[in-house]
């Protein structure tokens, strides 16, 4: 996988790539290992600190693959890459489709599907519950579903 080279320009508010500028729009979340943004274009930008190099690129990886097998399966990836901040701490970029476009795409296909979704959620919910799973943030964005 060829990782594109990012910066950022801090008076247009952008994230910049050889692939094109996605200014910043809005903070869509927050979390241990990152922030993601809404841009202009509707593409969010996921930003990852605190990995390892092979972790974020399997990431990528799985995400690119599994759209490659089954297109719409979960949301397209257009552009990754890593940016090198001032005090020397790499960030690695994702630049893709928001979930949200992905799932509406699948169930204007389908509107029958919308039960079968929701019970996936409800399934994943409950093979959590052992494990004590408290997820603040659990909303489309960070469900991957069949």
């Amino acid at each position: 996988m060829e990782l594109s080279t990012f910066r950022y320009d801090v008076g247009e508010d952008s994230y910049i790539s050889r692939k094109g500028e996605y200014f910043v729009e809005d903070t869509l979340g927050r979390g241990t290992y990152g922030t993601v943004y809404q841009t202009t274009g509707k593409r969010v930008i996921k930003v990852i600190r605190g990995v390892k190099l092979e972790d974020f690129k399997q990431e990528a990886l799985v995400q690119m693959k599994t759209y490659e097998a089954v297109p719409n399966s979960c949301p397209k990836i257009y552009d990754v890459g890593t940016l090198k901040e001032a005090r020397g701490v790499t960030e690695y970029i994702i630049v893709m489709e928001q979930f949200e476009d992905t799932a509406n795409k699948i169930l204007a296909q389908n509107p029958a599907m919308i039960p079968d979704f929701l019970r996936q959620v409800a399934r994943i919910l409950q093979k959590l519950e052992p494990f004590e799973f408290n997820h603040r943030d659990f909303k489309s964005d960070n469900v991957m579903y069949k």
